[in-house]
């Protein structure tokens, strides 16, 4: 592919409210430049060899200047990279889209916008705040409460104190006492509905609903902060009638890739799921002669049987080679290499090998590691090694319950896993729940608290840990 730069709006914050188109250009992006507050689960569907770049920002401080994104930008594409920059929300609207546009056209670069979901819109909606009704409101307003430079806010406030509708202030929370002290100045009642949302559709969400005159105080009392949502107009009223909170809201959970079905269930029920990045799988240099000598193979997973049929295809060598009774240990991997040519002569539980003599095991080293199996009987070979994931785009801290489904993943956690990030577990006693019971050994060897739970809905639900702070 030839490069492009696609500005892509990452929504407001659940992962699932990102676009098709969105999610794609992830997965086939060489480089991806990202603001601080998208959800992070967004970058697992990213390339695993993706190189990833944190350029966000904080208030009043920005790591990477945004001429320098502009630059970064220009200079990948110009390697002939498939780049993305990756925005909270709608990448035009108070995103600095349009001025990082302006310089790939200065510099004749190709790219592409790519309109995301507007936390100004959605952050109403998540509390039971339509933006427009016939009934309360016909036109939208949306502002932004920063201030550049540190000036005052470039805003007509005789114009906006009057307007019919409902007001929008993004970015306004360090000017909330100076924005309800012009809007009332300025003509607006005192007694007019106000709404904040913060972390809008994220886990952590909350808000407060009152007056001009009072949220300042509701504000204080239930620590509302940025990054947050200012929705101003009758149309607040609406929030008692239509907010809807969902069972699971306030559970923040940790769970590994490829668990669709986990992952639907809590976040149709209202938690926030991060996923687990998946495994880097490292294939391993072997001697393919031991495979053509061999008598009889096991081959452990389907994975491993890739890999040989690789190396034969590489070494030019033909299939018709392979004279050894291939055994398996299950009907699945059975169907899958009768499928691609090769019919196994047995189905044969790992556990009941050490029957057999000159037998060549293949499997990942993990696996075979953990069978502790006799090297004087048994031929090993491994193919592939599992690495640890990159789990620096996480917080561990912010997670109130952790999922683990299998030992592998519960393996690849733990192995993953820093010094801090091991302690913040510990002492912030965070909530562990494992389906596998192998896995309870290794959480054991870190010390870690786990509940052992059935794989069922309704006793994952009641496992669940919710903030205490919302």
């Amino acid at each position: 592919m030839s490069s492009l730069v696609s500005l892509i709006g990452a929504g407001p914050g659940n992962p699932e409210l990102i676009t098709v188109l969105g999610k794609r250009r992830i997965e086939e992006a060489d480089i991806i430049y990202y603001d601080r507050l998208i959800n992070k689960t967004l970058l697992t569907f990213a390339n695993p060899n993706a190189q990833l770049v944190d350029v966000g920002k904080l208030p009043h401080y920005h790591k990477v200047k945004q001429t320098l994104i502009n630059q970064l930008l220009i200079n990948s594409a110009k390697e002939n990279k498939r780049v993305v920059r990756l925005k909270a929300g709608d990448p035009y609207i108070f995103g600095r889209g349009g001025e990082e546009a302006q310089e790939l056209i200065k510099a004749n670069i190709s790219f592409e916008i790519v309109p995301g979901i507007t936390s100004a819109i959605a952050g109403p909606g998540a509390i039971g705040i339509p933006v427009t009704h016939r009934d309360f409101s016909s036109s939208l307003h949306i502002i932004t409460g920063h201030k550049r430079n540190n000036n005052e806010l470039q805003i007509d406030w005789q114009n906006v104190a009057n307007l019919e509708g409902t007001l929008i202030f993004l970015m306004g929370m360090e000017s909330l006492p100076n924005i309800i002290q012009n809007l009332i100045k300025y003509g607006k009642k005192p007694n007019t509905p106000i709404a904040i949302v913060q972390w809008a559709t994220h886990w952590n969400q909350k808000f407060a609903t009152g007056t001009l005159n009072n949220i300042q105080n509701l504000v204080i009392k239930q620590n509302i902060s940025s990054p947050s949502i200012i929705i101003i107009g009758q149309i607040v009223k609406l929030n008692k009638e239509l907010f809807r909170n969902k069972p699971l809201q306030g559970c923040n959970v940790l769970i590994p890739q490829n668990n669709n079905k986990i992952f639907k269930y809590l976040q149709d029920n209202g938690a926030s799921v991060s996923l687990l990045p998946s495994l880097k799988i490292v294939e391993n240099n072997f001697e393919i002669k031991r495979i053509l000598k061999a008598k009889s193979i096991f081959i452990n997973d389907l994975k491993s049987f890739d890999i040989i049929l690789k190396r034969f295809k590489k070494e030019n060598i033909d299939f018709r080679q392979l004279k050894a009774k291939l055994i398996v240990p299950n009907n699945f991997l059975f169907k899958k290499m009768k499928l691609l040519g090769f019919i196994p002569s047995k189905i044969q539980s790992i556990n009941k090998l050490n029957n057999y003599e000159n037998i060549l095991i293949v499997g990942n080293k993990e696996f075979i590691e953990k069978l502790q199996l006799t090297k004087n009987h048994m031929n090993l070979i491994y193919t592939y090694t599992l690495n640890p994931v990159d789990l620096n785009n996480y917080d561990v801290n912010n997670f109130n319950n952790i999922i683990l489904t299998s030992y592998i993943n519960t393996k690849s956690f733990l192995i993953s896993l820093n010094e801090q990030q091991i302690n913040i577990i510990k002492n912030q006693k965070i909530n562990i729940l494992t389906f596998s019971n192998k896995s309870t050994t290794l959480l054991n060897k870190y010390n870690f608290s786990y509940k052992l739970i059935q794989h069922n809905k309704k006793e994952l639900k009641n496992s669940l840990k919710k903030s205490s702070t919302l």
